[in-house]
């Protein structure tokens, strides 16, 4: 009669969030931070993908238990198995936002119905460090400065395509900044100092971590010929998406055509090929240019470059794409020549 009259609950109720239902509380609370990041996208992607698989293997929904060492594999090869073609780093994020949501509900607690604090679960597979899949190293095409030179100077563009490659450039010769920064790089961003005209932004990411985020790069000339030509005021930028299939475009047009060797995972596999750079651009190569011809075209040093960029030197390093044999002769000549 208590059960009946709701004065007391079903041993068996849920008193707590399913796995799915959590996961989407997460993703409102991300949304409607004051200061909310484009990270939610990344467990929104997450939990598409946990969708489709529970339907495609007929189950009615994934529970916090059955996370476990089976569903990592399965779960892994149905990502890599046609129609996806997930890549293995992306199946790296994919598992680090799970473990990370399976933590966070490992942590929380519900009262039960003889009033006793409870975990929302007790699954501890996905808290282990061999939970995931490790990173590989790929490969990035940056554009040299005569490169940028030449995309800069190219002009037979619609209105929509040049904007796209201003934009690219402005991070290009501007710092490398992120495109989630773009619209940052305003006039009372920029200052002289000893006569020296600079941009000082903070960036998106990190700006909620402990390491530096503060940027702060001289004006190339360049740089400069872009603020001038929107009088300071940058045009707004198109999504990330929608730039990136514009900007490979504007490369080809501009005949952006060296061959690169490109290394790529496809279906969670390693995979060679030879495809013409432009193929390749992205909104982020902008920021591994910035970074590789300064250090290997400009002769600044990396210690320089991440100065002002607020990177530490280990991760500026993943950026350094640098001619090998350059590298090499430039050593000699400095230290065996008389």
């Amino acid at each position: 009669m208590d059960y009946l009259l709701g004065i007391r609950k079903r041993i068996n109720e849920r008193t707590h969030p399913g796995l799915f239902e959590f996961i989407e509380s997460i993703i409102e609370h991300e949304k409607t931070k004051a200061n909310a990041k484009s990270t939610w996208k990344k467990t929104q992607s997450l939990l598409n993908h946990l969708i489709a698989y529970s339907k495609d293997k007929g189950l009615n929904d994934l529970d916090y238990d059955d996370i476990d060492w089976d569903f990592k594999r399965d779960f892994e090869n149905w990502c890599y198995t046609a129609p996806r073609s997930h890549s293995q780093n992306n199946m790296n994020k994919n598992f680090e936002v799970l473990s990370n949501l399976i933590k966070e509900a490992y942590n929380r607690y519900y009262t039960n119905d003889r009033g006793i604090k409870v975990r929302y679960h007790s699954n501890e597979i996905p808290l282990d460090k061999k939970f995931g899949v490790k990173r590989v190293k790929t490969s990035h095409h940056p554009l040299t400065h005569m490169e940028l030179r030449q995309l800069l100077t190219y002009s037979k563009l619609t209105e929509t395509e040049m904007k796209v490659k201003d934009l690219f450039l402005m991070s290009a010769f501007g710092g490398g900044f992120r495109y989630s920064d773009y619209q940052k790089v305003k006039k009372e961003n920029i200052f002289i100092q000893e006569d020296i005209e600079m941009l000082r932004l903070h960036t998106t990411k990190g700006d909620s971590r402990k390491f530096d985020n503060e940027v702060v790069v001289p004006i190339l000339p360049e740089f400069k010929e872009l603020l001038i030509k929107y009088e300071y005021n940058p045009p707004s930028p198109l999504s990330s998406q929608k730039s990136n299939e514009i900007i490979k475009q504007v490369c080809k047009k501009a005949g952006l055509n060296r061959e690169v060797e490109v290394k790529e995972s496809i279906s969670g596999k390693i995979e060679l090929s030879h495809q013409p750079i432009w193929s390749k651009v992205s909104n982020h190569i902008a920021r591994y240019s910035f970074i590789t011809f300064m250090l290997n075209e400009l002769g600044a040093n990396p210690a320089e470059v991440a100065n002002m960029t607020g990177q530490s030197l280990k991760v500026m390093y993943a950026y350094v794409q640098g001619d090998k044999a350059k590298s090499a002769i430039q050593f000699a000549k400095k230290h065996f020549e008389n």
